[in-house]
């Protein structure tokens, strides 16, 4: 049974992006078991960069949940709206935590994580090709620096909640995106 586990990143309850990562899990691979961890609500503490002043320790309430959740599963989603050309801020928050975990004695954070598989779902509001481009990077190099695979990106176009869903390019791509990796 493969795990996956979905990273909303937006702050928009029920946005367009959230339903495209439905519309593609709804197609998920044959013994495949979904989880959901919405990163915005609650929000997740902020980062504080402690190397410098004792090092980082091991997370604890939400936190917990969130590294437990990244660490069982073995397909990673990150589900987030192109803002300013990049990830929404609860999913940058979350890559931050990332780099303080791999700094966290005995949590093994980084040889955990290898070998898993990262996945990217977006929408736009700008429907001009390549708005998405600085996002779909930033995840596949976060990924090759991390040892993840990167399994592919899926984008849609909509900018009012449900307009993605008339995105017919974006909704079949999503009937077909988690049974078709890139790596």
């Amino acid at each position: 049974m493969t795990r996956w586990l979905f990273l909303p990143c937006s702050t928009r309850p029920d946005g367009n992006t959230l339903a495209l990562a439905r519309a593609a899990a709804a197609h998920l691979p044959a013994g495949a078991q979904a989880h959901w961890f919405d990163l915005a609500t609650p929000p997740l503490p902020r980062f504080a960069d402690l190397r410098a002043r004792g090092g980082h320790v091991a997370p604890k309430g939400r936190l917990a949940e969130l590294a437990a959740a990244t660490l069982a599963a073995d397909e990673l989603v990150i589900v987030s709206p192109v803002y300013w050309y990049g990830l929404a801020g609860p999913g940058h928050e979350m890559l931050d935590h990332w780099s303080g975990w791999l700094e966290v004695p005995g949590m093994e954070f980084a040889g955990r994580m290898r070998g898993k598989r990262l996945w990217l779902v977006t929408v736009r509001a700008d429907p001009a090709q390549g708005s998405q481009a600085p996002l779909e990077d930033a995840m596949r190099r976060s990924a090759r620096w991390m040892g993840l695979r990167f399994g592919g990106a899926l984008h849609g176009v909509g900018d009012a909640p449900g307009e993605v869903l008339a995105d017919a390019e974006a909704m079949a791509r999503a009937r077909v995106f988690f049974t078709t990796p890139e790596a």
